[in-house]
């Protein structure tokens, strides 16, 4: 019985799969079995596949498309290995990885799955340049964490691993609930996370795979409209294990929810609920918690323990779902999208919804805006700026003042990659001011641009020149001179 069950997921990759299929053949490890399932190529892929006749590589073909997450549920019924490496059809590895995965899967009985360093390489299989700015340029640059602050890290930025280099063990698939039909875009992320309520992972820093990016968001997972509009319905199925965690758990998982935890006692349900819809980063996960809580009202014991532990129940549920505007019922006025943002401030503890403002802006046909925020003056740590409910979006940030002073290069960006522009590629825009000290604050003074697409938005700002301040140069100018008179022992006045 082999180690190793490795699984190759192929689809219309012609022009990579022998690279691909060649990286297993020159595994240093070579205790494994080949499992390559083909989803209906329309392409030479197959052909090429059957080409290869080692007695160790399996292959099947479907007669008709079935989707990558297929291919687990016939690797469940034909895998025999310990453990499972799963891999697609345009991806590479370096000849050392399995070597050293399985190595430390068998030395670390407490670690579920190990993961590798990835490196991004393009169509010719060359290392792409650290020049190239998208979203997969930092997407797999991460460190390890605790089951718990991964759990944390996948509701606040999403997902950060990289799927065609885990090495796991294989009856995980089935006691962590890992075949999932139906997702297309997300099946990656809701795998981690249902891996991580229970299991321990682990990443080698080494990069021993390599993962292709294809030209024109060609790419499964590329940020394309369409996927954009896929991923809003999957994130309501992606992050329902969070709402089974056990209070400990939970709060592991949120520190922040102790503040549901009552003398009468807590429902983690509930406490999951108010931090999506309070900290959700789409409104997918708002609705999800509107679900959520729905449940629970209509559970009698539930819905008695919401009254007792929160005082909560159907004037409460009501509100918020008028309060939420999850389907983006928007108003218009002289031709332009009326839109809302909210600014959190921070005092000593975290950004919480009874810490903030909302503030209406509309959003001119070129994608820019304006607004003005009046906050209440008090001593405040932090500033977090929400310009919008969207998912996937695009924002520069040309403009922010606090009290008439501009803050704009002090701003940090929760941006899953930053150029020319900020490209959030898993979340809601945010943006994060910190002060040295406490800082008194009434006034916020906001410009910035904010879009969807993404080779719009880059043009747009290659272009982008800033708007002068005729006099502040001028008078930087005079500055600049006399400076040099002085230094030259030229009279300082002299006409």
């Amino acid at each position: 019985m082999p180690k190793v069950t490795v699984l190759l997921t192929s689809y219309n990759h012609g022009a990579f799969i022998d690279a691909a299929i060649r990286s297993v053949m020159n595994q240093t490890f070579t205790d494994w079995e080949f499992l390559i399932v083909d989803d209906c190529s329309q392409d030479d892929s197959w052909e090429r596949i059957c080409r290869y006749q080692d007695p160790r590589i399996h292959a099947v073909r479907n007669e008709v498309r079935m989707g990558p997450e297929h291919a687990f549920r016939v690797m469940d019924e034909k895998a025999t290995g310990e453990y499972v490496a799963v891999f697609h059809s345009d991806d590479m590895w370096r000849p050392e990885k399995l070597e050293r995965q399985v190595a430390f899967l068998d030395e670390h009985a407490e670690i579920g799955a190990v993961f590798t360093g990835v490196d991004i390489i393009d169509e010719t299989g060359e290392v792409r340049s650290p020049e190239i700015q998208d979203t997969y340029t930092n997407c797999f640059a991460t460190k390890n964490r605790t089951r718990y602050e991964w759990l944390n890290t996948f509701f606040y930025k999403g997902n950060a691993l990289c799927h065609p280099s885990v090495l796991i063990r294989r009856q995980l698939y089935r006691t962590c609930g890992l075949f999932l039909d139906g997702l297309a875009q997300g099946p990656d992320l809701c795998k981690w996370i249902r891996l991580c309520k229970t299991q321990e992972i682990y990443i080698m820093p080494e990069k021993l795979t390599c993962y292709r990016v294809l030209s024109g968001e060609k790419n499964t997972s590329a940020n394309t409209i369409k996927n954009q509009r896929r991923s809003y319905l999957e994130l309501m199925f992606i992050y329902r294990p969070y709402f089974e965690l056990t209070m400990d758990d939970l709060l592991r998982v949120f520190p922040q929810a102790q503040r549901y935890v009552t003398p009468a006692g807590a429902e983690p349900r509930f406490a999951a609920a108010r931090i999506f819809l309070e900290e959700g980063s789409t409104d997918s996960l708002k609705l999800l918690a509107l679900e959520v809580l729905f449940d629970l009202l209509n559970d009698p014991a539930a819905a008695e323990n919401l009254k007792n532990f929160y005082g909560y129940g159907f004037p409460q549920y009501v509100e918020e779902t008028r309060a939420n505007n999850v389907f983006h019922i928007l108003s218009q006025a002289d031709g332009k999208l009326s839109k809302n943002e909210t600014i959190f401030y921070w005092r000593g503890t975290t950004f919480l919804p009874e810490n903030s403002v909302s503030a209406a802006y509309e959003l001119s046909p070129d994608g820019m805006f304006e607004l003005d925020a009046e906050l209440d003056g008090s001593p405040m740590d932090a500033l977090r700026i929400d310009l919008c409910q969207w998912h996937s979006a695009i924002a520069k940030v040309v403009c922010l003042k606090c009290d008439g002073r501009e803050y704009t290069e002090q701003l940090q960006s929760g941006a899953q990659w930053s150029g020319k522009v900020d490209v959030f590629a898993c979340m809601r825009p945010q943006y994060f001011l910190f002060f040295e000290t406490p800082l008194s604050v009434r006034k916020v003074h906001l410009k910035a641009y904010l879009g969807q697409d993404l080779q719009a938005a880059l043009e747009r700002w290659d272009a982008f020149v800033p708007e002068r301040d005729l006099e502040l140069e001028q008078a930087q100018a005079r500055a600049e001179e006399q400076a040099q008179k002085k230094k030259r022992g030229w009279p300082w006045n002299r006409n």
